[in-house]
């Protein structure tokens, strides 16, 4: 919640692509295997499918979410963890 990009859980966090060509492709990583990665371009869409072998660089994934410490005061989160940890 306060470093949201400590860890990114996969499918989670949105990678940007650097393509041989040129050209940037940014997504949230759907699947990977060993010759294609999907990206979720758009949200409400089906994946798009990149060859590995056409990426010239890759970002790692960044969380979507931003960081609740930029946003919330200390007193803040802890009000939201003590409600969080309340719930069953």
């Amino acid at each position: 919640m306060i470093e949201p990009n400590a860890f990114v859980v996969p499918g989670y966090g949105m990678a940007t692509l650097k393509l041989k060509d040129g050209s940037e492709i940014s997504g949230v990583v759907k699947s990977e295997t060993d010759t294609d990665i999907q990206l979720l371009v758009d949200l409400d869409g089906a994946p798009t499918t990149i060859k590995k072998s056409g990426v010239a660089s890759r970002t790692p994934p960044v969380s979507m979410m931003p960081p609740m410490g930029a946003v919330l005061t200390p007193t803040e989160i802890r009000d939201v963890i003590a409600y969080l940890s309340s719930l069953k």
